[in-house]
């Protein structure tokens, strides 16, 4: 799992290099200034005996032990891929399902891909955060808020989403 969250981090911030379907870039002249709201504060996964988290704040993202400084910058412009300066800035865009983040650098490729949703188990709603990757936006895993749900509920899946065979 961590390995996972790590990877998927790391892909967004080094510019993965994957050819993939790409969110419509054009719905805003600049990429996202502040994460939106619903995708802020500390989520949870559990997995082979441990938690793991994923902290997001206004303006940057942190995992096991990389942290991304969100930066906006006009959709039409991409970095220097072989530039290591800005190797821990992500870009984001946000349409109606995924929040798209991409490394600084990047100009296109997967990315990662997180989704914020509600689901109910149990009889009890719980808030989750979809992460996915790929070209196919593959969901890898669910984070909580709450580190008992990521523990009681952590190889649980759900049968609207998309995951990897």
């Amino acid at each position: 799992m961590k390995r996972y969250i790590s990877l998927l981090l790391l892909l967004a911030a080094l510019g993965g290099g994957l050819t993939t379907t790409q969110p419509a870039m054009a719905q805003g002249k600049r990429t996202l200034r502040y994460f939106p709201q619903r995708f802020r504060g500390t989520w949870y996964t559990y997995d082979g005996g441990r938690y793991y988290q994923v902290k997001i704040t206004a303006t940057k993202m942190r995992s096991s032990n990389w942290t991304y400084d969100l930066h906006s910058r006009p959709v039409t412009v991409a970095g220097d891929p072989r530039s290591k300066r800005y190797q821990h800035w992500i870009i984001a865009m946000v349409g109606k399902k995924w929040l798209w983040t991409y490394g600084w650098n990047q100009g296109a490729g997967a990315g990662s891909y997180y989704s914020e949703r509600h689901h109910r188990i149990h009889g009890k709603t719980y808030d989750t955060l979809q992460i996915a990757s790929g070209a196919g936006a593959w969901v890898d895993d669910y984070a909580y808020r709450s580190k008992f749900a990521a523990k009681h509920f952590a190889n649980k899946r759900f049968g609207d989403e998309n995951y990897r065979s």
